[in-house]
């Protein structure tokens, strides 16, 4: 192998696990109420919601906070309102759950203490999964930031909560979303073992609809471990063949679950979890250096991209046709892509990674000669590459002095503690000294006692002998 290394959608995880992750329902079933203006005023009059009109509210909201953040913060605060007072507290919690999640992303402070009231809430209550549904939102947020240590905290309490409902299906969505951030912290063993745990117990529920997402997913690891031996044997002196070995053993692994996948996608007719397969088998297939296929796949996934109009999808799509195109010798048609793909991502950015595109397009400029239009791509690069190491290094000194200050503090309590205990120590030997003082003191006393005691009956046995024997005398003088 000796192609550059691309691995497209990088931080996007989740994207394909949205249909049954923790955090988009609640309930099995929404009522039926479409997202209209009618829709709205019915929600908006409610005053004491049954819990049936609450399902209603409930996927009025989730459908707007996906097209229109000012009407689902209308809807979540007059969701508050309503039931704020109601027999039913679950229902006030949920509805502050709905609040924070849409707040969050303006305001992130007032959204966490949101999330955090309906957590206490919610945390009691039987035959929901609203506990397990806060702790997965809570966990994809400080994820989402690269808080991982957070994030993991909170998926393993939403596994604890799948774990206590005994139902298997419930385990899915947590290790999925803790292999999500092991991927996310680079941890790609740990990654590999959640989602093949997460595999395992959907395959076992019989319900395939989330299968492709997990697959694809376990093959976007797949790929990453990849890569990782293709940058060893880049820079290996020997035993280079070695790591190039490992990397074509995992990006076949990797196409071989992404095509199980599809098939599966393919099966359900879910037109976005054929498209997410498509295109990591694209991806996996120029990597694998089968730039052929990874064309003709990659052609697939554009048409039905363009049908479908994702953002994402598109700019993965023109990436992966950019990559095939240049290493089949046909740059032109790759710059198209690689420049398509770029808009894309620069218009949105969370369509794509910038710095895939930006590396596509200098190869490109460079292959074409064209290096002018590279220098500025270069220099945007090493800037962005600046500003997340002093970010990391930032984040990493910040880490440092929190994890100092509670070292401190930790020391400060157990010198406390031994402070505390030698206090107690010094307390206790005074008692037990005076216990024993006081048992020495009586154990004399009886002694002196039992001794008197003695020598008292002595004497008088004495005396009375000699009484006894004074009589006798006296008794023979008489005689």
């Amino acid at each position: 192998m000796k192609h550059t290394v691309f691995f497209i959608v990088v931080g996007s995880f989740f994207l394909f696990t949205t249909p049954f992750a923790y955090g988009q329902d609640i309930r099995d079933k929404w009522q039926d109420m479409p997202a209209t203006p009618q829709s709205f005023a019915t929600v908006m009059r409610m005053e004491t919601p049954s819990e049936a009109q609450f399902d209603s509210l409930w996927n009025i909201v989730q459908q707007y906070c996906a097209t229109d953040a000012d009407t689902c913060l209308l809807l979540t605060t007059h969701a508050i309102g309503i039931t704020k007072n109601h027999p039913i507290t679950r229902l006030h919690g949920e509805a502050l759950y709905l609040h924070g999640k849409a707040v969050i992303e303006q305001d992130a402070e007032a959204g966490l203490d949101l999330l955090y009231s309906a957590r206490e809430i919610l945390k009691n209550e039987k035959g929901t999964d609203a506990p397990a549904v806060i702790e997965s939102f809570l966990g994809l947020y400080f994820s989402r930031i690269n808080e991982f240590e957070k994030a993991l905290e909170y998926q393993l309490n939403a596994l604890e909560f799948a774990k206590a409902s005994k139902d298997t299906s419930k385990f899915v969505t947590p290790l999925m979303a803790i292999g999500g951030i092991y991927f996310q912290m680079r941890s790609l063993e740990k990654a590999q073992e959640y989602i093949s745990e997460a595999i395992k117990m959907q395959e076992a529920t019989g319900d395939e609809q989330p299968i492709p997402a997990l697959r694809s997913n376990q093959a976007m690891v797949f790929q990453q471990i990849g890569n990782g031996y293709l940058a060893m044997a880049d820079t290996a002196t020997v035993e280079a063949a070695k790591y190039h070995d490992s990397a074509e053993l995992n990006f076949t692994k990797g196409l071989k679950a992404a095509e199980k996948g599809l098939a599966v996608a393919r099966k359900t007719g879910v037109p976005t979890d054929v498209l997410g397969t498509l295109t990591r088998i694209s991806s996996l297939q120029n990597s694998l250096e089968d730039y052929g296929k990874g064309e003709k796949t990659g052609r697939e996934a554009m048409l039905l991209a363009e049908q479908l109009g994702i953002p994402f999808f598109l700019a993965g799509c023109h990436l992966n046709l950019s990559v095939s195109l240049r290493n089949l010798g046909r740059n032109e048609e790759a710059l198209h892509h690689a420049q398509a793909g770029y808009a894309i991502v620069n218009a949105d950015v969370r369509a794509g990674k910038m710095e895939l595109f930006e590396e596509e397009l200098m190869q490109l400029y460079k292959t074409t000669g064209r290096p002018e239009l590279a220098l500025p791509l270069m220099e945007k690069s090493m800037k962005r590459l600046r500003h997340d190491m002093e970010k990391r290094t930032s984040q990493a000194i910040a880490d440092a002095e929190t994890k100092y200050k509670t070292a401190e503090k930790e020391m400060k309590i157990l010198e406390l503690d031994i402070e505390n205990e030698k206090v107690s120590r010094q307390r206790n030997y005074l008692l037990g000294g005076s216990v024993l003082l006081g048992i020495f003191s009586f154990m004399g006393y009886r002694f002196n006692r039992v001794h008197k005691d003695r020598n008292d009956k002595k004497a008088f046995a004495e005396a009375l002998i000699f009484a006894q024997e004074e009589e006798r005398k006296r008794i023979g003088r008489e005689l």
